[in-house]
């Protein structure tokens, strides 16, 4: 019998190994991971309202440019930025709203409806949002999710999963393999030259705003180059705000 334990033990080691790591490469478990870990499926499905602002550098021409920006957002297709901006001493401040199937771009007294690509480059970004907020991956019949393998970040590991869905480019998520908070985010998108690129952004500083983990430090690269670092200095979470907030500036 003891010449037989030994290979029996290792089977059953090597059958437990498999089976962590196939837990470990489960898209669904990392994203219920992720859910727990901000703030819980309750919560989260609660507070579909965002306001926040934010603060930082971002890169024109090559030139850091300084700015500061009010965020409101609406799940799943409605949001409103209000961006100032600093460039060579001459202050300009940006209005983008979208509301639904319409979009609006404000600067310089002039207001212009987004049609055609740039419509769909913007819904495009809150779709991304939508995917961001976690729960609807597990709720919304529309997505399929994927392993995608590993990365680092911050020098830790994190567990990658690839989300589709129909009519939108796939947006790649990573968790914190301990903390299973979102980190790092990866999609194609378009550059201010409407050039095809890749963008990743990182999320840091995690803080608790109404029992939900949000991050406090996000940086922004395209290309694999730096194009906005800031950090939020007020965020507050909301189960809804007036549609009158999305309205044409």
């Amino acid at each position: 019998m003891r010449t037989l334990s030994r290979p029996v033990c290792c089977l059953a080691v090597l059958a437990l190994a498999a089976g962590l790591a196939r837990a470990e490469n489960d898209p669904k478990a990392a994203v219920t991971k992720a859910i727990k870990a901000t703030g819980g499926e309750e919560k989260l499905s609660k507070l579909k309202a965002t306001k926040m602002k934010f603060k930082g550098t971002i890169d024109i021409m090559g030139n850091a440019a300084e700015f500061a920006a009010e965020t409101v957002a609406q799940q799943p297709n409605q949001f409103r930025n209000e961006i100032k901006l600093d460039i060579m001493g001459q202050s300009l401040t940006i209005i983008q709203v979208l509301n639904k199937d319409k979009a609006w771009n404000s600067a310089m007294g002039q207001t212009m409806e987004l049609e055609g690509e740039n419509l769909e480059q913007i819904k495009e970004q809150a779709y991304g949002d939508y995917v961001e907020s976690l729960v609807p991956l597990l709720t919304d019949k529309q997505f399929t999710l994927a392993a995608a393998g590993e990365d680092k970040v911050d020098g830790k590991s994190a567990v990658g999963v690839k989300v589709s869905a129909k009519g939108h480019k796939d947006v790649q998520l990573f968790f914190d393999k301990e903390t299973g908070l979102l980190v790092k985010t990866k999609k194609r998108g378009k550059d201010m030259g409407n050039n095809d690129i890749d963008v990743e952004s990182y999320m840091s500083n995690f803080k608790d705003v109404s029992g939900v983990k949000v991050p406090t430090k996000i940086l922004i690269k395209h290309d694999g180059q730096k194009f906005i670092e800031g950090e939020v200095s007020d965020v507050k979470l909301l189960e809804k705000v007036e549609d009158s907030t999305f309205e044409k500036p």
